[in-house]
């Protein structure tokens, strides 16, 4: 008996050394994936002018400002390289993006190893005026980390970790000499929002904050598991900032009658209550329903088999045989 409990051993230290590091990292949902898939095949409809209305050359020079041409009644797409939005300081819009006429910015990250540190650029529309509805789509990002000011409009990165650096701290101004003999305290600077938090992976300085993501299933404590496209925005803010979750626009596609992309500079319609006429409305706390159950199912089955998994698939065959062979060894002696 000597030998299977070797081998139980033997395929136990396996499992425990050969299990992947990423394993446990969470993937976007199938339709978070199929809706990403769906929006960066969208052909670009925006030509790259500057505000002095000449055609630019890709790459674009450093201090670019963009000049994005809105046309009515469609959605406005814009191709860009994570290289060429970092080059552009300024995005103006000849018009405000409206809910028939949404503007979906589909950045790649591929050259940069899907792993994005955005200068966030200045976004507005000619005469000053709100950019309206507009998305920022990363479709194969793992991280996309923002510097600057939060961009108007809707972060969907389904597949990518989003955080935003805290503003910075506002300089102490100089204290006047005080006319007393007795010295004035100093001015105390306040840390910055959020306090110090375990930096990214990979290159993130103690102290800054991650964005909050709302509402995503993996990573809002408490929150329901439910299913739908309704609750795979992720909405990057700054940390303490009160900004309400917004919904994915479903009806976002290449055709003729898209609906609004939802922006944090409006304030989202009131849901109808669920003693109100015309029914209630599914809402994060909505039970799964049995699509989102074989949903979740089919997820689970697509997942890559992993030494781990191997390892004791095989542990348990071991210990099956060795308690099997123990039994008729004790039948034999008595």
């Amino acid at each position: 008996m000597r030998g299977p409990f070797g081998v139980l051993v033997a395929l136990l230290l396996v499992g425990l050394t050969a299990a992947p590091a990423g394993a446990a990292a969470p993937s976007p949902a199938p339709w978070d994936a199929a809706r990403s898939a769906a929006l960066a095949a969208c052909p670009a409809t925006v030509d790259l002018y500057d505000t002095e209305g000449r055609p630019l050359a890709r790459p674009l020079p450093r201090g670019t400002r963009l000049l994005i041409e809105i046309q009515a009644d469609r959605p406005n797409v814009l191709a860009l390289g994570a290289h060429d939005l970092n080059r552009a300081v300024e995005l103006v819009l000849s018009a405000p993006a409206t809910e028939t006429a949404p503007l979906l910015i589909n950045v790649d990250t591929a050259l940069l190893d899907d792993r994005f540190t955005w200068f966030v650029p200045q976004v507005r529309s000619i005469g000053g005026g709100l950019p309206g509805e507009l998305m920022w789509h990363f479709p194969t990002a793992e991280r996309v980390l923002l510097l600057g000011p939060r961009p108007p409009g809707v972060i969907f990165a389904p597949g990518a970790d989003v955080r935003i650096a805290p503003s910075p701290p506002p300089s102490p101004s100089p204290v006047p000499p005080s006319p007393s003999p007795v010295p004035s305290p100093a001015p105390s600077v306040s840390p910055p929002a959020g306090g110090a938090t375990p930096g990214l992976p990979g290159g993130l300085p103690p102290g800054w904050t991650p964005a909050r993501l709302a509402p995503r299933r993996h990573q809002a404590a408490g929150a329901a598991r439910t299913g739908g496209p309704d609750h795979a925005v992720l909405l990057a803010h700054l940390a303490g900032a009160s900004v309400p979750a917004v919904r994915f626009p479903v009806e976002l596609s290449c055709g003729p009658s898209p609906s609004a992309v939802p922006s944090p500079s409006a304030s989202p319609p009131a849901e109808p209550s669920a003693h109100a006429p015309g029914g209630t409305v599914p809402g994060p706390e909505a039970s799964p329903t049995p699509e989102t159950v074989s949903a979740h199912l089919a997820a689970l089955a697509l997942r890559p088999v992993t030494w781990f998994g191997v390892a004791l698939l095989l542990a348990g065959l071991a210990l099956l045989v060795w308690i099997t062979a123990g039994r008729r060894a004790f039948r034999r002696n008595f």
